[in-house]
């Protein structure tokens, strides 16, 4: 067997994927990234489109929901992918003698397009340009400074086709800073934003500095197993998966698994994990990490396919070894190779700022000895999972700036935005498009009057709403209810065949 630690593993990691983040840094000094939690000039942090950038991990900024496609959307109801409300703003400190009038325009000109049916391709974009304006007054005797938050849920990754909004007062750019909340895992619906948001305490610990759990976290003691050379070394190989058997007590023990694709489990802790060994390359690590005891692992065998008996006329070898380290001696090196491979999100944001996100993220919703059975129904989670999670899951974003609100008079914030809609399956169901509204959801601003409009309508049927709006008697701007928290539009392109 030939000599190879875990230390060299690392080093490999560590001189192929630094050299790539090195090149992608001096491709982003052209196109500079989004650093959240620092101050940027309000044109840098809109910066991020990447022209031609495409999504390796999916669309985030659409979340599941529903029970799948149907015959017919009903009006108001949930859809199959939902992108999620327009918040309003808030103030990181409610302000006595501080009201708010709040404005919200869409505009449409994306169906403008010819309807879908009679192009050669798809050209109706469901994208909208969303204009949100809060007019602030001061009622006191003293100017306030205060700050002023927005929020907005999009996806990590989105962020190259939906940017965080930008701001302005009285028309004029202000700098902002950004702070990312955890990612939402189960929002996939108006009630699970409704849920998240409500009390504060998602906006709390997003602008909140990072929590001492995640450094304790960090700082755990950790096994870790390499698995590294996998290779048929006698009999017809074919393509057969490295496994190996493990037996964990998910009181004691959990893992977090780093290189192994497949898993087969016999009853719970009792369970085969490996990957085909003709994916085996130098550059791919494959690692164990047991946080707790130790549970020590099985060897190397070869599996036409885990949960089966391994296939015994084969012989299978592999370099296998064993460290003890903080489990942040292993996680940043693997996170590293794992940024190295997304090109998306080396145009979007440093490695820095990514490991920091995941970290959160990690903390958050990573089940410890314990808890794992309970939440993933195996005693561990899968850390690539784990990272493309932190890429393409939905989280909201708040983009906070200072604005001083003189004695008696008034300024204007205003939010631009491009957001998407939500949808159902199907070609039928396509074809409705949903965009919400949130009055005052977990905003601490006293508003005393809304309104929306809607601009550009040439090309849109509005199927269902509670907006008031009426279209055909030129009704493109209504007064809200204040007492509403939530409003719905839903569209189709004019001149198309019925949704």
């Amino acid at each position: 067997m030939r000599e190879r630690d875990l230390d060299r593993m690392l080093d490999l990691v560590e001189d192929q994927y630094l050299t790539a983040s090195q090149d992608a840094a001096r491709r982003l000094e052209q196109n500079p990234p989004i650093h959240w939690k620092r101050w940027a000039a309000l044109a840098a942090c809109a910066a991020i489109v990447v022209a031609g950038a495409f999504r390796l991990l999916g669309n985030g900024s659409l979340s599941m929901g529903g029970t799948g496609s149907r015959e017919e959307h009903v009006s108001g109801d949930v859809f199959d992918f939902y992108a999620g409300p327009v918040l309003p703003l808030t103030l990181a400190e409610p302000a006595e003698q501080v009201d708010a009038v709040r404005r919200v325009t869409w505009d449409f000109t994306g169906f403008a397009a010819p309807p879908m049916e009679e192009t050669s391709s798809a050209s109706l974009s469901a994208d909208v340009q969303v204009t949100d304006e809060t007019v602030l007054t001061n009622h006191g005797g003293e100017d306030r400074t205060v700050t002023v938050l927005y929020p907005a849920a999009v996806s990590l990754l989105d962020l190259t086709q939906y940017p965080l909004p930008t701001l302005n007062v009285d028309g004029a750019a202000v700098r902002t800073q950004v702070f990312p909340g955890s990612r939402t895992d189960s929002v996939s619906e108006w009630a699970d934003y409704e849920a998240l948001l409500s009390g504060g305490g998602y906006l709390k610990e997003a602008v909140s500095p990072l929590p001492d759990t995640v450094q304790n976290l960090l700082a755990q003691q950790v096994s870790v197993y390499t698995v590294d050379y996998a290779r048929v070394t006698a009999g017809e190989s074919g393509n057969p998966s490295a496994g190996i058997r493990l037996h964990i007590d998910p009181d004691r023990t959990s893992l977090l698994a780093y290189g192994f694709g497949s898993l087969a489990q016999d009853e719970p802790g009792e369970m085969e994990i490996g990957f085909p060994i003709s994916e085996d390359r130098e550059d791919t690590p494959h690692c164990l990490i047991f946080l707790g005891e130790d549970p020590g692992i099985g060897p190397v065998q070869a599996y036409s396919k885990l949960g089966r008996e391994p296939q015994e006329d084969l012989e299978v070898t592999a370099d296998v070894t064993r460290q003890e380290m903080t489990l942040e001696e292993i996680l940043e090196p693997l996170a590293l190779a794992f940024y190295g491979q997304q090109e998306d999100l080396k145009q979007i944001c440093s490695f820095q700022d990514f490991y920091t996100l995941f970290c959160r993220d990690l903390t958050a919703s990573f089940p410890g000895p314990g808890r794992a059975m309970e939440l993933t129904g195996w005693p561990g989670e899968d850390l690539e999972n784990l990272l493309s999670r932190t890429g393409w899951m939905n989280r909201v974003w708040y983009t906070a700036a200072e604005v001083t609100i003189p004695a008696g008079g008034s300024v204007t914030v205003t939010a631009q935005m491009i957001r998407p809609a939500s949808r159902d399956h199907g070609y039928g169901n396509s074809k409705v498009y949903g965009y919400d509204l949130a009055i005052d959801l977990d905003s601490n601003l006293t508003f005393t009057a809304a309104n929306a409009s809607l601009e550009n309508t040439g090309g849109i049927r509005i199927t269902g709403q509670n907006f008031g709006f009426d279209l055909e008697n030129g009704i493109t701007e209504v007064s809200l209810d204040l007492e509403q928290s939530r409003y719905y539009l839903e569209v189709c392109q004019k001149g198309g065949s019925d949704p």
